[in-house]
């Protein structure tokens, strides 16, 4: 059932494409016990990707692809790539403006359902209790850490 946001209105977002793979063996996993304690900390690479499919005003079709990196030291443990596509209709007389659909509130609204979906895929996977990945200020541009 399509959702209205301030004159827009969200006709559905839908997961396209996700791949989780387990990239640390036996090996890998025993070369990192034998690092000091200190360099033992797990860290997060991220990689948030907006991208317009379609712009046919007023409708909008965007995609958002998330590439997480779980890493010991500068070894990759796991990886999590998904892409999410939303389908948004922008009326006339919305208080959100067309650059700010496409830059700042579609993304966002995508982002919050790659959250989710991160934190439940990496938690079925075993990895401590999930990884919730940060909030992202889309107004201050793509990120990647």
């Amino acid at each position: 059932m399509p959702r209205e946001t301030k004159g827009v209105t969200i006709r559905g977002i839908s997961l396209q494409r996700s791949v989780f793979e387990w990239l640390a063996n036996a090996d890998t996993q025993a070369s990192v016990s034998a690092l000091p304690a200190e360099q033992q900390v797990a860290h997060l690479e991220t990689d948030v990707t907006p991208q317009l499919l379609l712009k046919r005003p007023p409708e909008y079709l965007m995609a958002l692809t998330v590439k997480l990196r779980g890493m010991v030291a500068q070894v990759v443990f796991w990886e999590l790539e998904a892409t999410f596509q939303g389908d948004f209709v922008r009326e006339a007389d919305s208080e959100i403006s067309e650059a700010d659909l496409l830059q700042i509130h579609g993304p966002a609204w995508l982002y919050s359902f790659a959250r989710e979906f991160a934190s439940d895929v990496t938690r079925r996977a075993n990895i401590g209790s999930g990884v919730m990945l940060p909030p992202v200020n889309f107004h201050a541009g793509p990120t990647k850490k």
